[in-house]
């Protein structure tokens, strides 16, 4: 299960370094652009796959639970009792709105908040957010977005 979440981080955190680089681009002037092509379905693709990726800690979670509750009780209570159940669906939330931004071209701006909340959203999911809340969360963020 370790390496399922080691690649799983690994895959997270490409994924959101391809999608700040295409975010820091539309900031960019078009004078001062490198001339490349991004499709919007290579993003689309990886806001969409961000849940998936950011699964990995709420599955293990879930395993854990699953020793002592049934599945819709686990789930549950991972969801609404741990930091981890809620980074999860808070990820899809984030994900849908931030999706449907993308997908409508809508300001960078929006796209950027979308992006920076997500970020803030893995900081508060991490193991060192559920140990000490706030140093936790910004120590994480700030190394996730580093």
């Amino acid at each position: 299960m370790i390496l399922f979440t080691i690649l799983s981080d690994f895959l997270l955190y490409l994924v959101m370094s391809f999608l700040a680089g295409v975010l820091v681009l539309q900031f960019v002037p078009e004078h001062r652009k490198p001339k490349i092509s991004i499709r919007n379905s290579a993003v689309l693709l990886g806001i969409a796959s961000i849940p998936f990726f950011s699964a990995a800690p709420a599955i293990q979670l879930l395993g854990l639970l699953l020793n002592n509750a049934s599945f819709g009780s686990a789930v549950w209570t991972a969801i609404t009792e741990f930091q981890v159940g809620q980074s999860f669906a808070f990820s899809i939330f984030l994900s849908f709105f931030w999706f449907g931004a993308t997908a409508v071209n809508s300001s960078k701006y929006i796209q950027a908040f979308w992006f920076l909340l997500s970020v803030l959203n893995m900081g508060f999911g991490s193991h060192a957010a559920s140990l000490d809340f706030l140093p936790g969360l910004f120590s994480h963020t700030i190394h996730f977005y580093r």
